[in-house]
């Protein structure tokens, strides 16, 4: 599995194969915004990133979710750190982000992982709501939260 490259508002986010590292570049000129830049907590990414609301999020097999603020800077708004890996990309749905971990556990929602939110997350250790989709599949998350 190779992440897909992905494009938002004009700036080309792409990963060196599954390693972690982004580069960022004008979509039409190819001018170099960022390259090279290591995404911390993510040493390993399969999923493609996905994008809502000005954020990228990348998902990786390690549980840590990076969401970037869309733009020629490179700038991290918030890690999110879960109890699965995730290999499949996000889906987002209707103001929804529906998640598909490799461990089949109920994964806890973090705030700043829904779209259109802006505020912290609660600290590590305190539970948010969530429940499984109804997609039958026994490792699908759905994760609770408007837009």
């Amino acid at each position: 599995y190779v992440p897909s490259p992905i494009v938002v508002n004009g700036v080309l986010y792409f990963l060196k194969t599954n390693s972690g590292i982004l580069s960022a570049f004008d979509a039409t000129t190819g001018k170099p915004y960022f390259q090279n830049q290591r995404l911390d907590s993510l040493p390993n990414v399969f999923s493609s990133p996905v994008s809502a609301q000005g954020r990228v999020y990348f998902a990786g097999r390690e549980g840590a979710t990076i969401v970037l603020k869309s733009g020629p800077a490179f700038e991290v708004l918030a890690t999110n750190r879960l109890d699965d890996g995730f290999d499949a990309s996000p889906a987002l749905v209707d103001g929804e982000i529906f998640m598909r971990g490799t461990a089949g556990t109920r994964t806890p929602t973090p705030c700043a992982m829904r779209p259109g939110r802006a505020r912290r997350c609660r600290p590590a250790g305190r539970r948010h709501r969530s429940r499984r989709a109804t997609s039958g599949r026994r490792n699908s998350h759905r994760v609770i939260g408007s837009a």
